[in-house]
This record gives C-alpha cells, structure tokens and sequence, in this order.
C-alpha cells in the first residue's frame, strides 16, 4: 500500500513509512484511499504490518496462549430474582488454546467453552467458576491470555466484585482471575487493540471489528488459506469443517456467513441462526422467555450460539 508518486505522498501530509511505529489515524485514512483507488485497478489485496512494533509486544508472550470470548446480556428487566435492572448475566464464553510443540511448530484447539440457558437460573456463578477451571491456572502456571476489545475485561470486574460472586469463590480462584484483570499480574491482552496499533489490510474498511478483520485478512494470507481450505477443522461444535471457501465468483466467503447456510440448522429461521453479537443476545432472550419452545428447538438454537462463540475465538487465532 504505497502512493501513486511523490506528489500524492506530499499532498497527503501522512507519514506513511514508519514500519516501527503506531498505524494513525490519519495514516488508516489514507491507506482506505489507496484501497478504493487499488480496487479500481483490480489489484490484489494488500496489508500493512507494523511488523517491529508486534515484535516487540510478542516478546513477553509466553506460551499456552489462550484466546476467550464472553457473551452477555443486561437487560433493563432482569431474567432472575434479585438482580438489579441491567445487571450483566455472562451466560457463554468460548476458549481456544495454543500450544508450542517441542519442534517449535504451534498446535491449536478448542479446549473449552460454557454456555447456561436455563429458565430462571442466573449463569454468572457456574460461568465464573468454570472460566477459573478453563485459565485460572495461568497466573500460576504460565501462559498468556488473549481478549478483543474491553468487553471481557469490564465483564469479568463486574463479576469479580459482585458480593454474590465474590463470596462462592475461594480466596485462590478470585485471586487467580483478578490477576487477569487490566493492572494484574496477567493481565490479558487485547487484540484490538493491537490490530488498531499495528494492523491494515483491503477490505476492512479501515475497521478494527473482528468480523470486518477476519474474511480480509483470510485473503491476504497464503498460510490461512493452507490451513483452512482443507475440510480438517475440528472443534467442539464443528467436525471436518472447511473454513476456507470461494463463491462463484471466487472471493472467500465470509466464515460468519458459513454460520447462517449450515444444513443442520435448516429448522430454525435465518432470524435465529446466531452469526454476530445481537444475535447471540437474541437467542438468549428466546431461551430465557420463551416457555413455549421445545426441547429440539432449544437444543438448536443451543447449538447455533456455541458455534458462533466457537468461531469468534477461532477469529483471534486466524488474525
């Protein structure tokens, strides 16, 4: 992503060669203006890597990494009793762990995930004490844990300092997760963040949104399509999953669209079918209010949030 000539870059007024530093935000605008003038020429995509910057921020990482995702919901009127209005309810989350081989190659997995959506009962006490079960220990054994954006940070504070929550954990497991907090001793690390900082790439529209990240950055990258464009995913939710697929017209598809054309789901509404965050809020409320929905259409709609939660820390992985 470079300027057509010097009078662009003089015009501009953007630093636009500084590989160590931050991406600005003038810096992203500009390169959104040379990603519609490339799209005019039918270039081929392009990203920038603010590569000794990422460098220098991988340098303290320490393996397993370990990639979470929370969805939640506040409503104004609680589910349960005796929960303030807009109070969080932390009903699913969804793990993927990295490990390094003693090769130095990397191995990933879906090593864990939690979802509760049962009528009347607040998931916050089985969520919290089966995230300490899923990364409780890296405070104590190592590792490094990965977030997007602040939600979870701000999640699992609420949760912490709740008196409800506070009181069923032990003082090792509310310690364990406080140490993953912002200023803790493991503290995790956002992702986002690190995308704003230090991430491009076509597509994306200058965005630093996870969904408006991943189908961009698949298609800049040779060694996502080597992984994924085989039918060789395996998680808790997917079997020989191919993640890696081009339309008619040869674009990648975007995995969350994958979310909505799945066989196994041609039961439930596209309204239902959970492909982004207010979906998933969504289908939770279903399952929290609706008394008249049978058990195969719960265990459906079930079985669309763990996917979507599954795929969201797949996300992390791929970028």
């Amino acid at each position: 992503l470079q300027p057509q000539n010097e009078n662009n870059k003089k015009n501009s007024r953007v630093n636009i060669e500084s590989p160590g530093e931050k991406i600005s935000g003038s810096q992203r605008q500009w390169y959104q203006v040379l990603t519609a003038r490339n799209a005019t020429k039918n270039s081929t995509p392009q990203y920038i890597l603010r590569e000794e910057s990422m460098k220098r921020e991988m340098a303290s990482w320490e393996y397993p990494l370990h990639f979470i995702d929370f969805e939640t919901t506040s409503p104004a009127i609680p589910y349960y009793f005796g929960v303030s209005p807009y109070s969080v309810a932390a009903f699913q989350f969804s793990h993927h762990k990295m490990i390094r081989t003693d090769d130095g190659s990397v191995e990933v997995h879906h090593a864990n995930e939690f979802l509760q959506t049962e009528n009347g009962s607040n998931p916050n006490e089985n969520f919290t004490k089966a995230l300490f079960n899923a990364i409780g220990d890296v405070p104590t054994n190592g590792g490094t844990v990965f977030r997007w954006s602040a939600h979870e940070n701000t999640v699992l504070s609420s949760l912490l300092s709740s008196s409800e929550i506070s009181c069923l954990l032990s003082v090792e497991e509310h310690a364990a997760l406080s140490a993953l907090l912002n200023n803790g001793s493991h503290a995790m690390i956002d992702l986002c963040k690190l995308a704003q900082n230090y991430f491009y790439v076509d597509g994306s529209g200058g965005s630093s949104s996870i969904k408006k990240l991943l189908t961009p950055t698949m298609t800049v990258s040779s060694h996502l399509r080597d992984i994924y464009e085989k039918p060789s995913y395996n998680g808790k939710n997917f079997k020989d999953f191919q993640w890696f697929r081009r339309d008619t017209n040869g674009n990648i598809v975007d995995p969350y669209e994958l979310l909505l054309q799945r066989e196994d789901d041609s039961e439930l509404s596209q309204n239902d079918r959970v492909a982004h965050g207010i979906a998933a809020a969504a289908a939770f409320h279903e399952l929290q209010s609706n008394n008249h929905m049978d058990a195969s259409e719960r265990e459906r709609l079930e079985s669309s949030l763990l996917r979507y939660c599954e795929l969201d820390t797949l996300a992390m992985v791929m970028i």
